[in-house]
């Protein structure tokens, strides 16, 4: 369902979530400070678009980009951006894969554990309610190596998520922008 309902409006999903609104609540800055941070081998989780790609450090921090979702519209927004990027001359050298898929149950299964240097994601836990969003942590948590093998998982999320939820994820060390 999901799915669906995302396919039909990917071709305008920037209107609501970039623009000059995301610039006034300091998105754009979260964004970039987040994304500054990855390296190596790199899962971006609800790439929607490809709103974030413009954050990215491409350069030889990051070896590889997997970019997931579960709309086959998004992730058709975001292989356009990839493509104008990569004219442009700012993805040069970074392997990039497009998956579909339900971050809420699939990606131990198909990616293996302890397999990405860094995880992200960017709202995409707002919408998923607060079960989704606890499976798809766990999920996340599964593929990211373990931090003393340097696997890192940022994340950033509005505000109105339950104080139980964020104190269970902060206490596993995993950094939040909120």
């Amino acid at each position: 369902e999901a799915s669906k309902s995302y396919d039909t409006y990917a071709a305008t999903y920037d209107n609501l979530d970039g623009g000059s609104i995301a610039s006034t609540l300091g998105i754009d800055d979260a964004r970039k400070k987040l994304f500054s941070m990855a390296r190596g081998d790199v899962l971006e989780i609800g790439v929607g678009t490809g709103l974030n790609l413009d954050a990215y450090q491409f350069d030889d921090n990051i070896r590889s980009l997997t970019l997931l979702d579960i709309s086959g519209g998004m992730l058709e927004q975001a292989k356009l951006r990839v493509e104008r990027m990569k004219e442009m001359g700012i993805i040069n050298n970074t392997s990039i894969k497009f998956v579909q898929a339900d971050a809420t149950e699939e990606l131990a299964a198909m990616f293996g554990e302890d397999r990405f240097d860094t995880v992200i994601d960017t709202f995409s836990l707002c919408v998923m309610g607060n079960e989704g969003a606890r499976n798809c942590l766990e999920e996340m948590t599964s593929v990211v190596k373990k931090a003393e093998d340097g696997g890192e998982f940022y994340y950033a999320l509005f505000l109105f998520w339950s104080v139980d939820l964020l104190s269970s994820i902060q206490s596993n060390g995993i950094v939040a922008l909120t």
